[in-house]
């Protein structure tokens, strides 16, 4: 495993942040359904979501083990499937008059702020990766 600068250290820490908070939201949800209780989002299997999320671990660790140029595209082409499907389609559903299908709005507000946080550290990621591979020669 090589060193991995700082900066894509921490955009990598971010990123395994950003999935315990998102895995969470989903678990979260589970668990309130268990309850009798509706889920955060109506019409979302959060177990699905969950598994989707799983897509992306093989991407982190290709990060932290220094695949930087693999890690930069693989890494970028989720984040923005993470944009439209976690950020893009929650405020689409706030702008057509739709929140209704979350459980109150602070489930919408979290939904939408835990996947902009995640999006903004996996581009960073992405371009502190190509930049440091760029750097190194790393292909």
């Amino acid at each position: 495993m090589i060193l991995l600068n700082n900066p894509l250290r921490t955009c990598l820490r971010l990123q395994w942040i950003w999935f315990a908070f998102a895995v969470g939201y989903n678990v979260v949800s589970i668990w309130r359904t268990s309850q009798g209780q509706p889920p955060l989002i109506e019409g979302r299997n959060p177990t699905d979501s969950i598994i989707s999320l799983m897509i992306i671990i093989p991407v982190f660790v290709a990060g932290a083990m220094g695949q930087l140029r693999f890690y930069a595209l693989s890494n970028l082409v989720c984040m923005l499937l993470v944009s439209y499907v976690g950020v893009v389609v929650h405020l689409k559903t706030y702008w057509i008059n739709d929140i209704g299908r979350y459980s109150d709005f602070y489930s919408w507000l979290l939904a939408v702020g835990i996947n902009m946080f995640g999006v903004c550290a996996g581009i960073a990621g992405s371009v502190f990766a190509w930049r440091s591979a760029k750097n190194a020669g790393n292909t």
